[in-house]
């Protein structure tokens, strides 16, 4: 299958859209161990931490990819401890709690979600370095 840019475009409104919504913050959950095997489950790592999402995350999609607006820092969990606790992966939750995205493209380079360090220690800053969500062209 081949998509149109103007469907990858349009794909990547409807997902800045689903983040955006609700009636409280949307959050970017950060968290230890494997992803759920299933989409939504209830997560069996650690949260470590939680960032506050922009009012708009996203700004426009271009050639079906959305780039994250800037991403205030947050401070690490007790969950991820003194001597700090690998990122596994990530949830993102809209402004109602619902889960929008479940992924474990995460790391300090090359990955959908680029954070300053792989670890998060316990009363440290983490930060996103950069957030970039792809709509698949096909082959």
């Amino acid at each position: 299958m081949r998509i149109s840019t103007d469907v990858r475009n349009g794909l990547a409104s409807a997902f800045a859209t689903a983040v955006d919504a609700g009636t409280g913050d949307s959050k970017l959950q950060l968290y230890s161990g494997a992803r759920p095997a299933t989409f939504g489950d209830t997560p069996g790592g650690d949260l470590l931490a939680e960032l506050t999402l922009p009012a708009t995350t996203f700004g426009a999609p271009a050639t079906g990819v959305l780039t994250a607006n800037a991403i205030a820092a947050t401070t690490g969990t007790a969950a991820a401890g003194a001597g700090g606790t690998v990122v596994g992966w990530f949830r993102v939750v809209d402004g109602d709690g619902a889960v929008v995205e479940d992924s474990d493209s995460v790391g300090t380079s090359g990955t959908e979600l680029v954070l300053n360090q792989a670890s998060v220690f316990e009363g440290e800053d983490v930060s996103v370095t950069g957030w970039t969500v792809t709509m698949p062209a096909g082959t």
